[in-house]
């Protein structure tokens, strides 16, 4: 079952980027027509690169040792900043 839910989330992640694909072509369509304003071009086409880049960091953190927390040592001096930080996928 954990195997079916992770190939759900791709699927829902390329209908998703697919969906916002198909949006700003047609935007683009209807903006030749001057039926929208280069502003809801902009809107739809940040739209589109921002499901595209999602799915793409997903893509690269796919791996099952990126699915843990990792741990961010910074030295900056005298003093050490440590940070935890937890990235879901």
């Amino acid at each position: 079952m954990k195997k079916v839910k992770d190939l759900q989330k791709w699927i829902d992640g390329y209908r998703e980027v697919k969906t916002m694909a198909d949006e700003l072509e047609l935007a683009f369509d209807f903006f030749k027509d001057e039926l929208v304003t280069e502003e809801e071009i902009d809107a739809a086409y940040q739209k589109a690169i921002t499901a595209v880049e999602s799915l793409e960091l997903k893509n690269m953190l796919r791996q099952e040792a990126d699915q843990m927390d990792c741990v961010l040592k910074i030295n900056c001096g005298a003093g050490v900043l440590r940070v935890r930080i937890g990235l879901p996928c």
